[in-house]
């Protein structure tokens, strides 16, 4: 009997031996990294400084000699005016990414300069020049009111990086100013439109954040502008190159934790994500009118001027009719 207890001691520990080693086989492999997925829809914006060049040349009316010249259309930052060649934008966009890390997308973005300066200039120039046609001292100017581009992207993304290269449509929207010397002032608006090119890097520097370095290259060819009132025709070009900053929100990042974002935007659980902008233009106006010529009436002056008089002339009889 007591034999048989030892044998059968002996198979419950070889079972368990036998158990714990296909236990320790049977543990699952630890997981594999998972390279960053640039795939899905993002929204940002850029913060940037531009510079380039813009040359003209006008033709005055009745065959005149032409006047030409260009201008920088950088201008440097100013701190209370809050002026300057400084530039903010919004974008949106999408990228795709095959297997072999190759990324493609399309971008659209509107881009606005910083508040006009003393001169009237933002993102502009300005060239001063002598016209005897014109009337003497003359001046031309233009600047930026508002830009934007549409664009495609390609890049290569080792990881978490994104080099890529971007060209496509451009247009901007500008204001020229042509003052002549017998002082007169025409302010033409015009679309110019061109063509955009650059390259970048980005890098995920967050759960669904991207940040980018970018420089963008903008050239728009000559057009022509023709002002009424001086009879000038005005041909000019633009073109820009712009330093960038910019910050992007990944709408649908694959590799962003489930304690970040749990609905991943999958119906039915609700999406934690929103998108709010707000625009207020505030205007201040009166219509001319003709203010009448303020007359003072007399009438209380002759009054007054007749009351005195009577106490003169009554004073002079009470005199004349006094004793001697």
């Amino acid at each position: 009997m007591k034999k048989l207890a030892i044998i059968i001691a002996a198979f419950a520990l070889v079972a368990t031996d036998g158990q714990a080693a296909d236990l320790s086989v049977a543990l699952p492999p630890p997981p594999a990294t998972v390279d960053y997925d640039w795939t899905g829809f993002y929204v940002g914006g850029t913060v940037g400084v531009a510079t380039g060049r813009s040359s003209w040349s006008l033709q005055p009316p009745g065959g005149a000699p032409q006047v030409a010249g260009s201008f920088s259309i950088y201008n440097s930052p100013h701190a209370f005016t809050e002026g300057g060649s400084w530039q903010e934008g919004i974008q949106g966009g999408y990228y795709y990414m095959f297997k072999n890390r190759l990324v493609v997308g399309l971008e659209g973005e509107v881009n606005f300069p910083a508040f006009p300066g003393p001169s009237g200039l933002s993102t502009g120039g300005i060239s001063n020049f002598n016209s005897p046609a014109l009337g003497g001292a003359s001046s031309f100017s233009e600047t930026m009111l508002w830009a934007g581009s549409l664009r495609g992207r390609l890049g290569y993304a080792p990881g978490h990086w994104l080099f890529y290269a971007t060209g496509g449509l451009a247009w901007t929207y500008n204001q020229q100013r042509l003052t002549v010397g017998s002082g007169g002032q025409e302010t033409p608006f015009l679309w110019r439109l061109g063509w955009a090119g650059g390259a970048g890097v980005e890098v995920a520097v967050a759960p669904s954040w991207i940040f980018r370095l970018e420089y963008l290259w903008t050239g728009y060819p000559t057009q022509n502008v023709d002002n009424p009132w001086s009879g000038v025709r005005v041909s000019s070009d633009w073109s820009q190159q712009e330093f960038r900053l910019g910050l992007n929100y990944r709408l649908d990042d694959p590799t962003r934790p489930a304690a970040f974002a749990p609905s991943r935007f999958v119906p039915p659980i609700p999406d934690i994500f929103a998108v709010h902008g707000q625009a207020t233009f505030v205007e201040q106006a009166y219509p001319s009118f003709h203010s009448r010529p303020i007359r003072r009436s007399t009438r209380p002056m002759r009054a007054q001027t007749a009351f005195l008089a009577a106490g003169k002339r009554a004073r002079l009889l009470t005199s004349l009719c006094q004793p001697a």
